[in-house]
């Protein structure tokens, strides 16, 4: 999640329908220059293709309400339409007494107010928190979920945990704990982990192509006990914190 530039979108409505998801490639490669970096163009488009299928299940097709569902995709993952950390989208997304550009436009501003809130006016809030976080180590992480995982969240990331509420955030610790069992890192430190990398980057990481590296490590068969895998899956997560803080102020898409 970062800080937006502004971006005119109602050229993008009229985009011939052969060049709509080039577009839209090209667009994450202009204004989410971070994340196209470490995609590259061939995973940037798997994302652009999920975001095209995303917003049509929400009933978003215009060319101009996907530009919009994709910049919040980057921002809050590419599932965010169900994310159990972000109750009020699901409000604003199936508003269906709403016209669908005005649904996402909605969403749009409430999206950038919530960025403020928890990001910070030029991300000094989401750095600060990314710094906690690497600074924490993979000790800090407790041995099982409930209070003692909860207060690790709120003492990386208060701003955070008190916009998204303790029952939420229970609910992503119960869903990391059936992720973790499906991929056989059902220890403590590996359910902790997995609700560490969703209240940060959105509930669906282990399978959302925003960020491959979750799902590679999850699914790798060669790790002989979860532990290892544990330390592979921080470690990758703390490389991901170091290239996020790196390129901290590049991120895209439109103001208000």
């Amino acid at each position: 999640m970062l800080k937006l530039r502004h971006e005119p979108y109602e050229i993008l409505n009229n985009l011939p329908r052969t060049r709509f998801e080039t577009e839209l490639r090209d667009y994450v490669k202009k204004y989410f220059i971070r994340e196209y970096r470490e995609l590259g163009d061939s995973q940037t488009f798997e994302v652009c293709q999920l975001v095209i299928r995303n917003a049509a299940a929400s009933g978003f097709r215009g060319q101009k309400e996907v530009f919009y569902y994709l910049s919040i995709s980057c921002m809050l993952g590419c599932a965010f339409a169900k994310d159990p950390q972000l109750p009020w989208v699901y409000g604003l997304v199936k508003n269906l007494e709403v016209a669908p550009l005005t649904r996402i436009e909605n969403l749009w501003t409430t999206v950038l107010a919530y960025s403020r809130d928890v990001a910070g006016e030029d991300n000094e809030i989401l750095v600060a928190a990314l710094q906690r976080a690497r600074t924490a180590g993979l000790e800090s992480l407790p041995d099982q979920s409930g209070s003692g995982l909860l207060t690790l969240l709120q003492r990386i990331y208060p701003e955070k945990y008190a916009y998204q509420g303790e029952a939420n955030l229970n609910q992503v610790m119960k869903h990391a704990a059936k992720v973790a069992q499906t991929f056989h890192l059902d220890t403590g430190k590996g359910i902790a982990l997995l609700t560490l990398l969703m209240f940060f980057l959105g509930s669906e990481v282990y399978q959302d192509p925003l960020y491959p590296w979750i799902k590679t490590t999850l699914s790798d068969s060669t790790y002989s006990k979860s532990e290892q895998k544990v330390q592979v899956l921080y470690g990758k997560a703390m490389q991901y914190v170091d290239i996020a803080l790196q390129g901290r102020t590049e991120a895209g898409g439109p103001d208000e």
